[in-house]
């Protein structure tokens, strides 16, 4: 897994920090978070990458990534291990 900051991951991905917030709320990324002070949300970028594909080929209505447990750890902000 390759977890890199929102606004790293939007760069590399060439979309807007929007869109992968975007893509968050709608639970076709998970969340990750440091413990601690850290505020920052992470993502996995292959995850990301592979998204941004699957639109970009035509795959409008994407799947959630991850089982159900993944997603909802997302959306609890499971502490990111470093």
């Amino acid at each position: 897994m390759n977890r890199r900051s929102v606004t790293d991951a939007a760069r590399e991905a060439k979309v807007s920090r929007a869109t992968v917030f975007n893509y968050l709320r709608l639970g076709l990324l998970v969340r990750y978070r440091r413990p601690g002070l850290d505020k920052r949300t992470f993502v996995d970028l292959d995850a990301l990458l592979r998204l941004r594909a699957s639109k970009e080929a035509g795959g409008a209505d994407c799947a959630p990534v991850g089982s159900a447990d993944a997603l909802e750890a997302g959306r609890r902000g499971r502490p990111l291990a470093l």
